[in-house]
């Protein structure tokens, strides 16, 4: 019989509210990403995503809000 182990993980509600932005897959990190202490990148063959803070995505860029995220 195997023994299994379970991990407790805690997460952390952050206040601030944010958005997934999709770009082109070729497209290199914007910088405006790295100005946030927090964020999360995703690439796959067919985009570039992004999920940050609403107030650092540029005007210019397509963004879906999708509210607050935990850590």
């Amino acid at each position: 019989m195997e023994s299994i182990t379970q991990n407790s993980i805690s997460l952390v509600l952050i206040s601030e509210k944010f958005g997934i932005c999709r770009l082109k897959a070729t497209e290199k990190l914007p910088e405006w990403v790295l100005s946030s202490s927090i964020f999360s990148i995703t690439r796959i063959t067919e985009e570039l995503s992004v999920i940050c803070p609403l107030n650092i995505i540029p005007e210019n860029i397509k963004c879906e809000k999708i509210g607050t995220v935990s850590k």
